[in-house]
């Protein structure tokens, strides 16, 4: 705990002293170092999302094998775990993708401690919580709110990998557009800012698996 202390103080006196770098503007604040977090991320993220959409991909290749192998062993689970694995073994993926879930170790507290500072700041006396049409980002913004769903929803869409359900980013849209508006319009701020950097990742991850695929093919 004294740990997580200790990073949260960090993240709460840099959005602090970026609040006095903007004249008192904690708008501006949020923006940069939300902006600033989640670039400072993209070294892990951006892997993370290139290795997740490789293992969709082999994944959805795999699947007619897959079944197969459950009717085959449907009576003998022990079989059907032993087959699986050596299936995947041959593909050389792992039934547990470590390297993406280190990175969520790694990245989770950081978001949260940046969250929790936002949410925070919000509430700070002697700082100009006006921004652009918001009057104060203490309060719920409808506007500002469906920005953020929007911006989220066409990261979510960028990023999505071939199989996943169309609706998904509708999804994104609503849930986003409910959190927005049920806690503040600095929460709303710090959520368009995060996405905005995830649809570059999503535009950056498509970029590299075009040259990956580009690298692969044998000229004619």
């Amino acid at each position: 705990m004294a740990l997580w202390s200790a990073v949260l103080e960090v993240f709460q006196a840099t959005l602090f002293s970026l609040t006095q770098f903007y004249g008192g503007h904690l708008g501006g604040a949020i923006v940069a170092l939300s902006l600033g977090v989640r670039v400072a991320l993209l070294p892990i993220t951006v892997p993370m999302a290139v290795r997740s959409r490789r293992r969709a991909r082999t994944l959805r290749a795999l699947a007619p094998g897959l079944t197969s192998l459950r009717e085959e062993w449907k009576d003998d689970p022990t079989g059907l775990a032993r087959e699986t694995i050596e299936l995947y073994r041959r593909h050389d993926l792992s039934p547990l993708d470590l390297g993406s879930v280190r990175g969520l170790l790694i990245q989770t507290p950081v978001l949260l401690a940046l969250y929790r500072s936002v949410t925070a700041a919000v509430q700070w006396d002697g700082v100009r919580r006006a921004f652009l049409w918001v009057s104060d980002l203490a309060r719920p913004d409808i506007g500002l709110a469906a920005v953020a769903a929007l911006i989220s929803g066409a990261a979510v869409g960028l990023g999505a990998s071939e199989g996943q359900p169309a609706w998904l980013p509708a999804v994104s849209v609503a849930a986003i557009g409910i959190m927005a508006m049920t806690t503040s319009a600095g929460f709303a701020l710090y959520l368009t800012a995060s996405s905005t950097v995830g649809g570059f990742q999503a535009l950056l991850v498509r970029r590299i698996e075009e040259k990956k695929t580009a690298g692969g093919r044998v000229p004619s």
